[in-house]
């Protein structure tokens, strides 16, 4: 019995649970600058792109990582002040607690646009990028991100 438990362990350990986050999501706007180091007119360039996220892969515009891995952390607001100067209030969230992802791409900081984003209770996603905040509207959940996720669990 002893044996069947840690085996049972071992085999949800090794499961692939999919995220809320998963699914293709698409910039609607700009919501807040803080520090920019890129310009206005290259942050409103990225309004339209899409972002997708999967639990083996991810893809921000034209650049694709397929070892994508998520390191999540829950914020509160002091948290997401003490990280980027900004409060939940000025990205007009009303929450107590959020998601902050960072996507790696083979185990490295990916350093594309959705590389390190905000992800709330209520489905909304924020992408932090070169000091802007971008909000995001999730486009589908994409059956073949699901599809994904359901064979690796097999």
């Amino acid at each position: 019995m002893k044996n069947l438990t840690i085996l049972t362990i071992l085999l949800i350990s090794n499961c692939v649970f999919a995220k809320s986050f998963y699914g293709t999501w698409k910039v609607e706007s700009v919501t807040h600058k803080n520090m920019a180091s890129i310009s206005a007119e290259k942050a409103k360039d990225l309004v339209g792109t899409a972002l997708v996220l999967s639990g083996r892969s991810s893809k921000s515009g034209e650049q694709y990582c397929d070892n994508t891995k998520y390191e999540v952390e829950f914020f509160d607001n002091s948290d997401l002040f003490l990280y980027y100067k900004v409060e939940f209030s000025n990205l007009k969230l009303d929450v107590d607690k959020l998601e902050h992802v960072m996507v790696l791409c083979n185990n490295r900081s990916w350093n594309k646009f959705g590389h390190i984003f905000l992800y709330t209770p209520s489905d909304e996603l924020i992408v932090i990028y070169d000091g802007y905040f971008f909000e995001l509207s999730r486009s589908t959940l994409n059956q073949a991100l699901k599809k994904d996720a359901n064979n690796s669990a097999s």
